[in-house]
């Protein structure tokens, strides 16, 4: 006789929230102060790329433990990977000064710092042969 497929319960979202609100808090506090205080823009880069892949990943598991729907799950993740597309591709971090640059006013992403001046070049891309 075939064992029958377990079966998942979702959790309530009552039980996630103060955990989800947490981290939240603990992320934000501690990323804010890494871009405020952090002058290295090839670290940051790598940071903000985690975060918003980290940041994705988190809410769809949030949103699979909570029950939500197929079509919402599908939903989220197309919103999600295109999201944080565009925001990895738009910021910006000064290789001279290590200053931020999130544009959230155009569609561009900015040429030169608005800090020192300094031409910024393209996301910094780690070699794949060292």
């Amino acid at each position: 006789m075939a064992h029958p497929l377990p079966t998942f319960t979702p959790l309530p979202f009552d039980t996630v929230l103060p955990w989800l609100a947490g981290l939240w808090l603990a992320s934000a506090i501690g990323s804010a102060l890494f871009f405020r205080y952090s002058r290295n823009a090839r670290r940051k880069h790598a940071v903000w790329v985690t975060l918003m892949v980290g940041g994705n990943l988190a809410f769809f598991v949030v949103a699979c433990l909570i029950g939500a729907p197929w079509y919402w799950l599908l939903a989220a993740a197309v919103i999600g990977v295109i999201g944080a597309r565009r925001s990895i591709a738009r910021t910006r971090f000064c290789q001279a000064c290590g200053g931020n640059h999130f544009p959230m006013d155009s569609a561009v992403a900015p040429d030169t710092c608005r800090h020192c001046g300094a031409r910024l070049d393209l996301p910094h891309r780690v070699p794949t042969v060292l």
